[in-house]
């Protein structure tokens, strides 16, 4: 089984940053603890572009086993326990994704946008061959590094599936050379043939950029 990708997002309260400051420290040990886990093989860090009191890690596993070991033992709760002052009170959203291949060339990209929409459990395979087709028109943008996709383990809880509540989350990774290339990209009639397919299949979306950060070896 291929590698399972932690995606975790942490709402710090405002104007905290990870890279500076007094929370710095605090927030080295922090992500210093998770790497140092058995079966980790990468973690990548970094505030998002649109929103910088969210904090994104992406932390990729051996197995999806590895990690939910580690946060079955007693240090792990008290570990989260050492970054809560920085944190608003709300829960930590986290979530994991088979993705075919390793994160590691596209989380080095310069600016990676991360996609997640949000699919009834009956139109996902309608979904992703439609993907697919749209995948292999961003190969060709201008600016575009390639990208990665992949089912979340989890059932996503989201409310665009209304009274249900629940179904599939597929998440993407795209990297690019800045944010302006992917708005170029927006504006080509191909995007708009394609975006169309989707909105008949997706029920909600969200998507930001970030630039990440690797920890520890590069």
């Amino acid at each position: 089984m291929s590698p399972a990708t932690q995606i975790a997002y942490f709402t710090l309260k405002s104007r905290t940053n990870v890279n500076e400051g007094e929370a710095e420290p605090v927030f080295t040990t922090f992500l210093k603890t998770i790497s140092s886990q058995p079966g980790l093989q990468s973690l990548y860090y970094g505030h998002t572009i649109q929103h910088p009191d969210i904090l994104q890690l992406l932390v990729q596993w051996r197995t999806i086993e590895d990690h939910h070991t580690y946060m079955q033992t007693s240090d792990y709760p008290a570990l989260i326990d050492t970054i809560r002052p920085y944190l608003k009170d709300v829960p930590v959203y986290m979530f994991h994704v088979h993705f075919p291949l390793s994160i590691d060339d596209l989380c080095s990209k310069p600016v990676v946008e991360v996609v997640s929409m949000y699919v009834t459990h009956a139109q996902a395979p309608f979904y992703e061959s439609n993907l697919a087709v749209m995948l292999s028109v961003l190969a060709e943008a201008e600016g575009n590094y390639g990208s990665i996709s992949g089912h979340a383990v989890e059932e996503a809880e989201h409310e665009s599936f209304g009274a249900d509540g629940k179904g599939a989350r597929f998440v993407s990774l795209i990297g690019w050379t800045g944010i302006a290339a992917h708005e170029a990209f927006k504006k080509h009639p191909a995007f708009s043939r394609h975006a169309d397919l989707f909105a008949e299949l997706v029920v909600g979306a969200e998507m930001h950029h970030i630039t990440l950060r690797r920890f520890g070896k590069a």
